[in-house]
């Protein structure tokens, strides 16, 4: 916990950033003299009292095994690396290795389990290394990145009025549709060639690059919109109705999912697994990622997000993480190892 009450994940502590945005977690990081050692918990000990034979640390840091000795005799019981300190000796790995909770011992490192996996998608572990493979449909390029292999991509984006699609390699605008008026949402059904968007008036549009049609008409609000690409369905959050709703791509029908106790703004699908993900806002300044199946039940909190200022969520469905942009921290920011199911 911060200073300031927000709650970060431990890794973040003394990263050299201000995640806590008080910088509270970069307090008691530096060194602590000479010879001196610093506990997890933060509070520095004096050479004197490493390796008194008194545990002053919460995890026992302070009383290594390798404490008196020497290198020059059975390497210091390292199993690697061992350098002579006035206190005994200290233990390193070489990379892809870290060192046992008994500071002598090298094991080796789990690259795959760390909270930021090398990989963009599949990575496996290996001795002392790591190997990244990517999902049927994407080419590993360089040894970490994942890219779709087929025709450039392509990002659905607007123009001033003009809703388009921009080739991303090769920076050129294709325009499908001059909308008069900017959308507050937008989103696509690729399978079957439709692109939506909906207006600040509480209006969604749908066109194929020909067409025009508006499809449904209500109140003012709507901030988040997406498609159920499997299905052909279209899901939207309303801000001030403080609700999601669910309707059918043709605007024949609608329904509202959930309207109790929710405040959704940014909104996204995954159909096969029939989950949805959306930002929402708490009481007081609480805003967390909140997730239910695609009907609406089983909902249940993935993070909280609190004090990000967060709005632009979406998903890479082939690495499973989530995607969203901070404006109080001005840097993008995602989630990892998310357990959508």
């Amino acid at each position: 916990m911060c200073l300031n009450h927000i709650c970060i994940p431990k890794e973040l502590r003394c990263n050299g950033l201000n995640d806590c945005l008080d910088n509270s977690d970069e307090q008691d990081c530096g060194p602590c003299g000479e010879d001196g050692v610093r506990c997890p918990e933060g509070k520095c000990l004096s050479a004197a009292e490493r390796c008194d034979g008194t545990f002053h640390c919460s995890d026992g840091s302070d009383e290594p095994r390798t404490c008196g000795r020497i290198c020059s005799i059975g390497n210091g019981g390292c199993s690697h690396v061992c350098v002579d300190e006035p206190w005994g000796v200290l233990c390193a790995c070489p990379t892809g290795y870290e060192i046992s909770t008994n500071a002598a011992v090298c094991r080796d490192l789990d690259e795959c389990a760390q909270p930021f996996a090398p990989c963009a998608q599949y990575c496996t572990n290996t001795v002392g290394s790591h190997r990244c493979r990517c999902r049927r449909g994407f080419k590993l390029s360089g040894n970490t990145a994942c890219l779709a292999t087929g025709n450039a991509t392509r990002l659905l984006t607007l123009q001033r009025s003009s809703l388009g699609l921009l080739n991303l390699k090769s920076q050129q605008f294709e325009v499908i549709q001059n909308l008069g008026s900017e959308p507050v949402a937008l989103t696509f059904d690729l399978l079957r060639g439709r692109y939506y968007w909906a207006d600040g008036q509480g209006r969604l549009f749908q066109t194929d690059g020909r067409s025009r049609t508006m499809i449904y008409s209500g109140q003012p609000g709507i901030r988040g919109l997406a498609c159920d690409w499997l299905n052909g369905h279209l899901y939207w959050t309303n801000q001030k109705t403080q609700a999601i709703y669910m309707g059918a791509a043709d605007g024949s029908s609608y329904t509202t999912l959930l309207s109790k106790n929710i405040s959704p703004s940014e909104l996204v699908l995954l159909p096969v697994e029939s989950l949805m993900i959306w930002i929402n806002a708490g009481p007081g300044d609480r805003v967390t990622l909140e997730r239910s199946s695609m009907d609406g039940s089983d909902q249940s909190p993935l993070a909280v997000l609190t004090a990000q200022s967060v709005h632009g969520l979406t998903a890479d469905v082939a690495a499973r993480r989530l995607y969203w942009i901070s404006d109080f921290k001005k840097v993008r920011t995602k989630t990892h190892n998310v357990h959508w199911i």
